[in-house]
Parts: structure tokens; sequence; C-alpha cells
């Protein structure tokens, strides 16, 4: 015999004038699309999608993504220091937030699978990681280029292949070490690799893609030049152009729809340190790139348009949002909009860091798959 219950309260004039007023926010789309905008973070992105097929419809669409971006810039979760003497990066959170505490724990613990190996990482970029690994092979050592997403729950490593070894043509007596260069696009999602020859003082740089993880010869550049460009420190490639710092305190620049190459003259009063640790390149939203000059505790911040002229400035564009320093032992985050600093990391004596890079949030966001005609419900 079933027990009857009585039948529910009938809800008060409060409750029914509460949803019908979260009703008339959350049913307008336009009203939606602005309380989606101001989320603040990729991931808070991702969970609201999961809300119901309409919200996912709003935050993946395109249009909108490029409005959240330009609102939140891809936010710095923390940086990975590389240090000679083996061992793997060890990853430094930078200004955490709690929302992000779980995201951040994923890329501290991601080399633990590989203790007891060697692992550099060559760039970053996008929330992705071009790592060399190099492992003991029972008496002789081998190495093997993971393509790592140390941001994914699964923690995604794919083998890609050697960076191409030899140019198209022999180059007698240039190192294959001396020449090859591997760098990522902003998103993380095309990797990049760059080759350079010199020969009876024609210089020729070659461009290669990875294309379903293959290296794809993409485009070339050449020019005759006095002596042969070095590979430094400073390095960056912009859409089209790739941009290097050389001796002579010079940056070559490699553009390759026009499949030229010139020599531009650093900002006045600018020189880089014998090892060329003083200068560095960043993107630069738009046209021309930003130059970052450290002269003892002086921090300079140049743009360069696409006449080739040098401004000094004070503020700079995401995409030169902050640069680290190796000041005194100590690798320190410095926010250049804000101009306040962090130390991430006091060196001890018997560590040389040789290279730090930064891991974003990725960007864009990776939405989930829905079946098909999810667009015709609700």
């Amino acid at each position: 015999m079933e027990i009857a219950r009585p039948p529910p309260p009938p809800p008060t004039a409060a409750a029914v004038a509460v949803a019908a007023a979260m009703f008339s926010v959350l049913g307008n789309d336009d009203l939606l699309r602005e309380i989606l905008l101001r989320l603040g973070l990729p991931t808070s992105l991702l969970r609201a999608a999961l809300v119901c097929k309409r919200w996912y419809r709003h935050a993946s669409d395109p249009d909108f993504l490029r409005r959240f971006r330009d609102r939140n810039p891809p936010r710095i979760l923390g940086v990975y220091l590389n240090a000679l003497g083996g061992g793997c990066p060890r990853f430094f959170p930078i200004r955490p937030l709690p929302e992000l505490a779980a995201t951040a724990h994923r890329p501290g613990s991601f080399f633990d699978a590989v203790a007891g190996s060697t692992a550099f990482i060559v760039d970053s970029g996008g929330g992705r990681l071009l790592v060399t690994a190099i492992y003991d092979g029972h008496g002789y050592y081998e190495s093997s280029h993971l393509l790592c997403s140390p941001l994914s729950s699964a923690g995604n490593a794919v083998v890609v292949p050697p960076p191409p070894r030899r140019p198209p043509v022999e180059l007698p007596g240039i190192g294959p070490e001396h020449l090859t260069l591997c760098t990522s696009l902003p998103d993380g999602r095309s990797w990049l690799c760059v080759l350079m020859g010199f020969r009876d003082q024609q210089t020729t740089v070659w461009l290669y893609e990875l294309q379903e993880m293959c290296w794809v010869a993409r485009a070339s550049a050449a020019a005759q030049l006095p002596e042969s460009p070095t590979f430094c420190m400073a390095e960056l490639f912009d859409d089209s152009k790739f941009y290097s710092l050389i001796t002579g305190n010079k940056i070559l620049v490699c553009d390759f729809p026009s499949s030229t190459i010139s020599a531009m003259e650093l900002p006045n009063g600018v020189e880089s340190d014998d090892d060329y640790h003083s200068i560095m390149l960043s993107r630069r939203d738009g046209s021309g790139i930003y130059l970052i000059h450290v002269k003892e505790s002086l921090l300079r911040v140049f743009h360069n348009d696409d006449a080739g002229n040098w401004f000094l400035i004070r503020a700079v564009g995401d995409n030169a949002k902050f640069v680290f320093l190796d000041m005194f032992g100590t690798i320190v985050f410095l926010d250049a909009t804000s101009k306040q600093a962090e130390k991430v990391y006091e060196v001890a004596p018997d560590d040389v860091v040789t290279t730090v890079h930064p891991l974003m949030l990725i960007w864009p966001p990776v939405f989930p798959q829905l079946k098909e005609g999810y667009h015709q419900q609700d």
C-alpha cells in the first residue's frame, strides 16, 4: 500500500519573481554573451559551455572568442626552467589563482613520468611544449622529440620526427647543430623549423612546418651577406617573417613571401652583450615587433614599425606583457605593464639555469564535440 504524499506547495511569489528575473537575463542572448565575456578565464568559459547547448553555441562562436581574447588576453600559468646537469625541467606557478589550482598541478608533475632521464624544453606556445628527451640505451644514449600537452588531463606526449638535419643543398663546413631552430606560433598548434646555411657569402634560410607529424618545406629566402650569421638566444617568427639577432649588433629579417633577407639595425644605444642574453624579441599584435633590452638595472622596451623605425615606449601590448630576468642569482618575473616584480626561483650556487619557457593557458579553448544536430536543439 502506497503512502499518499501531499503535493508540493506552490512556489512563493518571491521565488516566481526571482525565476522570472533570471530568465529575463539568461534567456536574452545579448545579455548572456556579455556575462560570458566577463568570466575572465578560458577554463571558466569551458565550464559555462557545458551548461547547455545554447550556452555552448555562444561560448564557441568564433566572433565571440575574438571578443573574449581582446578583453581577456592569454594568461601565464607558470614557467619551466631548463638547467644544466641533466634532469628534467622544473615548473613554478606564476601568480596562482585558486580556481586554477588543479590546472597548475598538472604541469608541475608532468615530467615525473620520465624521472631518471634527461629532458629539456626547446620551445613553448599555446599550452604546449616541444621537448627533447634523452634516454640511456644500455651504454649509449638515444634521443626523441616530443610534442607535449602538460595541461591535458591525459598528459599527452606525441613523438615527432627530428627536425630536418640538412638543407636541400650541401653546405660544407657548417655543422647541422648550428643550423636548426624550432619554434612555435602563439597558438601552439603550428610548429616551425628554420634552417640556415652560408656559402660563398650567400645566406639561405629554409622554413619547414610540422604537418601531420612530418616536416614539410614551406618557404625559403636568400641574400648576399658579408659574413655568416649565427643563431643566438633572440629569435622570433611572426606570421611570415623570421627575425634573428646576429653578430654585429644587427637583426636578420627573413621575409618568406618575398623570398628576401635583410639586416635591421638595433635601436640607438642598444648593444648586445657577449652571450646575447641582454636582448629579447617579442611578437606584437598587428605589425612590427618588440625589442626588450636590459643593461644593469635599466629595462627598456622598443617597438619597430614596418618601415624599420624604432620607438621607445612605456606601455607594451599583450604579446610583450611580461619578461623574465636573471638578477643576482634570482629568476624574476616582471609584469611590464604594472611594473610589478615577483621572485620565481633563487638559483643555487651549483645550479645553472639555461633557458626559461612560460606556459600559457590554452587558447583558444578546446571545446568537446557535440553530436550532429545539436544546433537544432536547446
